[in-house]
């Protein structure tokens, strides 16, 4: 009981945190033909691919498109951007050319040029970018408990499901999937200040992110994590007998010892990726 505390305490402040998200009003994903009552509508950018043309114009995810121009020969043509189709169509017309997004993020507006490629790598878009349409739905005091809860279940079975599909790609010496990296602490701190760039709602929406990731990580049969501990209790039922401290301080000092290795080899990286 003792070591599943500080488990499902993470699980608990991801509900808490995912509560007040939708009391406050949280973005949902709706399709282009949804119409409505629908309450500050935008396409966001949920994902940037690396070395993407929207990698390099400084576009980030959560990002709001509001419009796309380009000029040729003299003449203006430009777009104000309301569903995901019309990014879609202008950049397919504009491939190769020069075009200007206008970007929303958070309280600030600016504008963002890139080329959209011609022959772009296999399951990527021209931009290199995924998108949403997205409008804010609020929930009641009553309510919002329990779509926080519900909340913390989907991304905890999304996290386990998507350290699945790494770990059975890597097995099968396939790599990991495009777009994925490993991030350690100065990585987290980057994403968090960005979350907060976007708006408050994203970023306690990020903290809960983060929460139920550091749930799932401890609860892991990994030696020096609680899950580890579990473990060893586990071996212990079932021999009827403790296991050999002597044995188990010496796993779990060669394991944590990766893990600290691990984490001063993913914060060179953050470093060198991020300044």
């Amino acid at each position: 009981m003792v070591l599943l505390g500080g488990v499902v305490s993470f699980w608990i402040i991801a509900a808490i945190l995912f509560s007040i998200v939708f009391y406050l009003g949280v973005p949902q994903a709706i399709s282009d033909q949804e119409t409505g009552n629908l309450v500050n509508v935008k396409v966001q950018v949920l994902s940037v691919s690396a070395d993407s043309p929207a990698q390099g114009a400084g576009i980030r995810a959560g990002d709001a498109i509001k419009e796309m121009k380009v000029v040729s020969n003299g003449v203006e043509e430009k777009v104000a951007i309301e569903k995901i189709n019309q990014v879609q169509d202008f950049t397919e017309k504009h491939k190769g050319e020069n075009v200007v997004l206008t970007i929303q993020r958070g309280s600030k507006t600016f504008e963002a040029s890139m080329v959209p490629r011609v022959s772009p790598p296999k399951d990527d878009g021209s931009m290199g970018v995924a998108l949403a349409r997205t409008t804010d739905r609020h929930y009641s005091l009553w309510q919002s408990p329990v779509k926080g809860i519900e909340a913390t279940i989907n991304m905890t079975y999304a996290v386990v499901n998507g350290w699945g599909s790494i770990i059975s790609g890597l097995v099968q010496g396939k790599g990991m999937p495009r777009g994925v990296q490993l991030v350690g602490p100065i990585g987290i701190g980057s994403l968090v200040t960005q979350a907060a760039q976007v708006g408050f709602t994203y970023f306690l929406q990020f903290i809960g992110m983060i929460a139920v990731y550091l749930a799932v990580f401890n609860i892991l049969p990994i030696p020096s994590l609680d899950g580890g501990r579990l473990l060893f209790l586990a071996i212990e039922k079932i021999k009827g007998s403790p296991v050999n401290p002597k044995i188990e301080q010496n796993i779990t000092a060669v394991v944590f010892g990766i893990l600290i290795l691990l984490m001063i080899w993913v914060t060179i990286k953050d470093i060198i990726r991020i300044f």
